[in-house]
């Protein structure tokens, strides 16, 4: 499958399948009906990149149509989205809708929260640059420092990753999170 439809690649990882928590890994691919596949399952000692980089040799040494990949969508780690970048030839890393609005939930914890929270959400639904600026200004406005400056550290950087405006303009078949069965929980 994963020759046939090697555009997208959807990887995450879970620690809930086993007594010992080691993670287990999945690479989906998406169909030409929408629908995900899967592409490949490893488990591995630790999410570091000393673990992952001979798991995705691996991969590529097994699967020479690696090379058109044009998207990888998975979460914020960084030992991943160094590895998938470097082994990939840097070809965008879109983090997941899901796993940034789940972490814009964790992290933000002022009186705010909700006005911040309906407002991040905005921000991860946004269909241009323009507008995602606009809602940006907004979040600063609020004068909340401590979630601006986490904000502008961890996620104003990667925002074209996480953005719908950014997300649309690589092939990802319309696929914004590897989370599907849990898709329903995003709001707009």
């Amino acid at each position: 499958m994963f020759d046939k439809f090697p555009d997208l690649l959807l990887i995450d990882a879970t620690y809930k399948l086993n007594k010992r928590r080691i993670p287990l890994f999945i690479i989906l691919i998406v169909d030409d009906n929408g629908e995900s596949e899967i592409a490949c399952l490893w488990f591995i000692k630790s999410e570091s990149i000393e673990c992952i980089t001979p798991m995705i040799d691996a991969f590529k040494e097994l699967n020479p149509s690696w090379v058109r990949t044009k998207v990888i969508i998975s979460d914020k780690d960084l030992a991943e989205r160094t590895v998938f970048s470097q082994m990939f030839n840097g070809i965008p890393i879109q983090i997941c809708l899901f796993h940034a609005l789940r972490n814009f939930n964790r992290e933000i914890t002022t009186v705010q929260r909700e006005l911040v929270l309906e407002l991040l959400s905005k921000m991860a639904y946004s269909r241009s640059v323009s507008e995602y600026e606009i809602l940006y200004r907004e979040l600063v406005e609020m004068k909340v420092p401590l979630v601006i400056e986490h904000f502008n550290t961890n996620w104003h950087p990667t925002r074209s990753a996480w953005t719908l405006h950014g997300k649309n303009e690589w092939s990802n078949y319309m696929s914004y999170t590897i989370k599907q069965k849990d898709a329903n929980i995003i709001t707009t």
